[in-house]
C-alpha cells in the first residue's frame, strides 16, 4: 500500500468512525433522550438537562472533531475524487452547521427551563442531521469502491 493509500485509508476511518459515533448519538437522542424531556417534569427538567449535556458531550465533542478532521484530511488528498471531496464536505457542513446554528442554541435556552415548543424544535432539528451523519457513514466506504 502507498502512502497516500495509507491516508486515505487513514482519513476515511476517522471520518467514518465520527460518523458512525454521531449517527449512534443523535438516533438515540432523536428515539430515546429527547423525547423524554417531554415527560420531564419542569421542577426536574434543569437538573435532568444539565445531566444529559455532561454525559453526551464527551461523546459527541470528540464525534464531531474527527468527523471534522476526517473531512479536512480528505479533501487535501490530491488523488480522490473531486465530486467525493465535495460531497464528504457538503455532508459534515449540512450536520455541523445545523449543530451549532439551530440546535446548540435550542440547548442553551433549554438550560434556562422547560419549553415544550423548544423541545419539539429540538426533535425536529434533530433528525435532519442525524440522518447526514447515518448517510456520511455509510458513504464513507464508497470512498474506495469509487476511486
Amino acid at each position: 500500500m502507498t502512502t497516500l493509500q495509507n491516508e486515505m485509508y487513514s482519513a476515511t476511518l476517522i471520518l467514518a468512525i465520527g460518523c458512525v459515533i454521531m449517527a449512534g448519538a443523535g438516533w438515540w437522542c432523536q428515539k430515546v433522550r429527547y423525547p423524554a424531556f417531554r415527560s420531564w417534569s419542569a421542577e426536574s427538567f434543569l437538573r435532568n438537562h444539565q445531566r444529559h449535556t455532561l454525559q453526551i458531550s464527551p461523546i459527541v465533542i470528540p464525534g464531531m472533531l474527527l468527523q471534522m478532521a476526517g473531512t479536512t484530511w480528505l479533501a487535501t488528498l490530491p488523488d480522490v475524487l473531486l465530486g467525493l471531496k465535495v460531497l464528504h464536505i457538503a455532508l459534515c457542513l449540512a450536520s455541523i452547521g445545523p449543530t451549532l446554528l439551530v440546535s446548540g442554541p435550542i440547548h442553551g435556552r433549554l438550560s434556562a427551563g422547560k419549553d415544550a415548543e423548544l423541545i419539539e424544535k429540538l426533535i425536529r432539528s434533530n433528525r435532519p442531521r442525524t440522518v447526514v451523519w447515518s448517510f456520511q457513514a455509510v458513504a464513507c466506504p464508497a470512498l474506495f469502491v469509487f476511486q
